[in-house]
């Protein structure tokens, strides 16, 4: 059994990467052989969705899939979560960062999509969701750790050790 490794794609998010990234998820939850699901990237963890219904639907059924499958799926930030990619990290079961983590709700003059805010507030608290989302706020790694967002959290660059020892026990437990 193994962890599959998928790539959170950049802004904007359009209708076709998130149905990718949708579908993979799909089948992973019907493979066997995979123990765990991890959502990484680079720098840019996601970001705004474009802007369009297409994308919008696709991103909603993305974030079913990743809640309705009872597989772990664990998110790497090492950089920006911004909108949807916050969105997205708040979903997964197990949120990893590294320390330029920042978890932005709301980038500058970006939308959050409505059940992101459900997602944040039910990981974070309703008060600090709101707070964020009003003041275009941000978490770094570290208080996104203190309020229960992020799970486990390692110094810059070292995030990939941080995930393969997540990894080794969940596969540890089976």
């Amino acid at each position: 059994m193994s962890a599959l490794r998928l790539a959170v794609p950049g802004a904007p998010m359009g209708a076709a990467e998130v149905a990718a990234l949708r579908d993979a998820v799909r089948r992973a939850d019907l493979d066997a052989e995979v123990l765990a699901i991890l959502l990484a990237a680079g720098t840019a963890f996601g970001g705004p969705l474009a802007s369009d219904d297409e994308a919008s639907a696709a991103f909603v059924e993305l974030l079913l899939a990743i809640r309705e499958t009872p597989k772990p799926v664990v998110a790497l930030v090492e950089g920006d979560a911004a909108a949807a990619g916050a969105t997205l990290a708040a979903a997964a079961d197990l949120v990893l960062c590294t320390a330029p983590a920042q978890f932005r709700p709301v980038p500058g003059a970006g939308d959050a999509p409505p059940v992101g805010t459900v997602l944040l507030a039910r990981r974070i608290g309703e008060g600090r969701t709101l707070a964020l989302l009003l003041t275009g706020g941000a978490l770094d790694a570290q208080q996104g750790q203190q309020v229960g967002l992020v799970s486990g959290f390692a110094p810059g660059g070292t995030g990939e050790i941080v995930v393969s020892a997540v990894l080794a026990e969940l596969e540890r437990r089976g």
